[in-house]
C-alpha cells in the first residue's frame, strides 16, 4: 500500500477538513444512531465525523498515525468522549466479525 496521499500541510488540513463538513452534511443528515450502537468509520483523516453522531460508540481508525495523532488533539479539545482513535489498515481491521452496528470508509485505499 502506498504513502498517505493527502500530505500534511496546514492548507491541505484546512481543505480536508471543509470535504469533511460537506461529507458530514450529505452522509449524517438523516442519520440518528440510538445511544450506544458501535460504528467503524475507516479512513477518519482530520476526524471531522467524530461530532456527527454524539451518542453513537464511534471507532475510528486511520493508516496514518499522524492523522491520528491530530485527531485525537482535536477531540480532546473538543470534550468529544464517545470516540476511540486507533492506527489500523482496512484491508487487515483488528475487529471480529459483527463487531459493529454501522460503518462507513471515508477514503478509498490507494
Amino acid at each position: 500500500m502506498g504513502g498517505y496521499v493527502h500530505g500534511y500541510s496546514k492548507r491541505e488540513e484546512i481543505r480536508l477538513q471543509d470535504q469533511a463538513d460537506a461529507v458530514r452534511a450529505v452522509l449524517h443528515h438523516d442519520t440518528s444512531l440510538a445511544a450506544g450502537q458501535r460504528v467503524l468509520e475507516v479512513g477518519c483523516g482530520v476526524g471531522a465525523q467524530a461530532t456527527a453522531n454524539p451518542l453513537a460508540d464511534l471507532t475510528s481508525i486511520d493508516i496514518s498515525e499522524t492523522s491520528i495523532r491530530k485527531t485525537r488533539q482535536s477531540v480532546y479539545a473538543q470534550l468529544i468522549n464517545n470516540v476511540r482513535l486507533g492506527v489500523a489498515d482496512v484491508s487487515d481491521l483488528p475487529f471480529q466479525d459483527a463487531t459493529f452496528y454501522h460503518g462507513y470508509l471515508l477514503e478509498t485505499p490507494t
